[in-house]
């Protein structure tokens, strides 16, 4: 059931399962799946996205907070997908590598 909530999320965010891949490896429930989608969308489409902020709240979805590996996945799920996209212009693509860049994790 959730396998199938998180596929028909990840065609609507066009993350082509990566994020799915992420929930389903990391056990995260369906308030937590849509609460990182929605997080991500907010956050890094409009003007600066700072770091710790965005870290915080998609650690307040869960009972512990996850560690930084975790939170870069989810980053470049979201990288790849606007890059997939042809859309490295947009300010959610320069928004999450700008922080992946923080984090020395620019690699894909």
């Amino acid at each position: 059931m959730l396998t199938q909530i998180v596929g028909r999320l990840c065609e609507t965010a066009h993350l082509d399962g990566m994020l799915e891949n992420i929930a389903l490896q990391h056990g995260f429930t369906k308030e937590q799946y849509t609460g990182i989608w929605r997080t991500m969308q907010r956050r890094t489409t409009h003007g600066h996205c700072d770091k710790a902020a965005l870290k915080a709240e998609l650690d307040a979805l869960f009972p512990q907070p996850f560690p930084d590996l975790v939170f870069a996945q989810i980053l470049r799920g979201f990288l790849i997908s606007n890059r997939k996209d042809k859309t490295t212009e947009s300010i959610t693509y320069q928004n999450i590598y700008r922080i992946l860049h923080e984090m020395n994790m620019t690699t894909i």
